[in-house]
């Protein structure tokens, strides 16, 4: 017999989802890994998975420890791609890319 179950983590995907977005509207767009840590009850494997999510980007420089929307970052970007902003420690980089390779392979055909 088969048992019907409720999918309880994508629930929880969407919950995390939704609160790293207030956080950082909260906090000017972007925040460091650290920050949701202490800021917020998302899990922390959520937190050091938030790259692979298809919503927030993580920054190019700085061990990826900033998180920013996409949504923010493109419509933030310069024509270049490229969204600079100052934070705690000197300036975090965000590309539309996503990831250091894809930007590096996207500017190397440019």
């Amino acid at each position: 017999m088969y048992i019907q179950r409720s999918d309880t983590s994508k629930n929880a995907a969407a919950s995390h989802k939704a609160t790293v977005r207030q956080f950082l509207r909260a906090h000017d767009e972007v925040a460091s890994k650290d920050k949701f840590r202490v800021g917020t009850d998302v899990p922390a494997w959520y937190i050091d998975q938030i790259a692979s999510t298809n919503t927030f980007y993580t920054s190019l420089n700085h061990n990826g420890q900033y998180v920013a929307s996409k949504h923010v970052v493109g419509h933030r970007a310069t024509h270049d791609g490229f969204w600079r902003l100052e934070v705690d420690d000197g300036v975090a980089v965000f590309h539309r890319k996503e990831t250091t390779k894809a930007t590096l392979k996207h500017l190397a055909f440019q």
